[in-house]
């Protein structure tokens, strides 16, 4: 087996996300399971798997995070949600060994920290969002 080089930082933007993601989820004890169950409706979230595409030289794919009730139109989350959250995209190593990143919970804007009360469990108990609820 080789390895390649490893870099003391992260190289690209999941590596970041992936780490950051880690960082919150070990700090607060969050499960997947938080993240990945739907905010407004019983159903969970599922990975869409979209179009795979270059950029500089790498292949990745897109993934949308989205609640299975989409497809029934009994739920719309996240559509309404900042895109950079439940977009994600995979790396061609990942897409090999059937990885994928979770949502970028750590963008959600803190005027919907709400909606994951346990990711952000400390910082609304601290009141830090005030009355960003809408």
């Amino acid at each position: 087996m080789t390895s390649s080089p490893v870099t003391a930082a992260p190289s690209n933007l999941d590596d970041i996300t992936t780490s950051l993601f880690y960082q919150l989820r070990d700090k607060n004890r969050v499960y997947d399971f938080d993240v990945l169950q739907c905010p407004k409706c019983p159903e969970r979230l599922e990975a869409l798997e979209l179009d795979v595409y270059q950029e500089n030289g790498q292949t990745y794919q897109r993934i949308w995070w989205t609640c299975r009730g989409i497809k029934n139109q009994s739920c719309y989350f996240p559509l309404w949600v900042p895109r950079e959250v439940f977009w994600t995209r995979r790396t061609e190593e990942q897409m090999r060994t059937g990885y994928i990143p979770l949502p970028n919970i750590h963008l959600l804007p803190q005027r919907l920290w709400y909606l994951y009360p346990n990711v952000f469990r400390d910082k609304l108990n601290q009141g830090d969002i005030g009355s960003a609820k809408k």
